[in-house]
């Protein structure tokens, strides 16, 4: 983890760690995070993939967040929404459904296969449901 600047105290840069849920095993480090660019509210879409939002510093004290995919065997990052105003996330493994509000008002739910995202206006705090609509 680096510390980086800003208004106090500050922010953390935190690297993406995986570890096997037994007891003494060793992390290893995904993704490296830097003060420029690093990944928060990750979750698992399967056992091969994570989702997250990466945030991108695109200027002193001003930032990106876009909606991603990180590939656990390749460390390959792909960017599902690259709109810069993505944050908190659900995920729904089974579904492969992705709700998360948007910046600029509403959630949006995101079929990962197909590509196709779904827009709910005045849709706060989204969680996928069975049905993969917002409850």
């Amino acid at each position: 983890e680096a510390f980086c600047g800003g208004p106090e105290p500050g922010y953390r840069a935190g690297d993406v760690l995986i570890e096997e849920a037994r007891k003494g095993a060793a992390a290893t480090t995904l993704l490296d995070g830097d003060c420029n660019a690093f990944y928060t509210e990750l979750a698992w879409l399967s056992a091969t993939e994570l989702i997250a939002t990466r945030v991108t510093r695109t200027a002193p004290d001003t930032f990106r967040t876009d909606l991603v995919r990180i590939d656990v065997a390749t460390s390959a990052v792909t960017v599902l929404v690259g709109s810069g105003d993505v944050f908190a996330l659900s995920v729904s493994p089974a579904l492969r459904l992705v709700a998360f509000m948007r910046g600029v008002g509403g959630a949006d739910v995101l079929d990962v296969d197909a590509m196709t995202t779904r827009h709910l206006a005045n849709g706060y705090a989204p969680q996928v449901s069975r049905d993969g609509t917002w409850p």
